[in-house]
């Protein structure tokens, strides 16, 4: 069991003044392998195509 109790007000407020969401920062290492070998196969085609 949690021995931490919070009001509403006092997590309202935390989250209204104190936290700073850092946007889409915290979730660029979570890349599957299935994303990051598509991203080389694309790298791979784009590099191959004749100019």
């Amino acid at each position: 069991m949690n021995k931490y109790h919070f009001s509403q007000k006092v997590v309202d407020q935390f989250f209204e003044h104190d936290y700073q969401d850092r946007g889409m920062t915290k979730w660029q290492g979570f890349y599957l392998s299935d994303h990051t070998v598509a991203i080389k196969n694309k790298d791979i085609k784009i590099n191959t195509l004749p100019k």
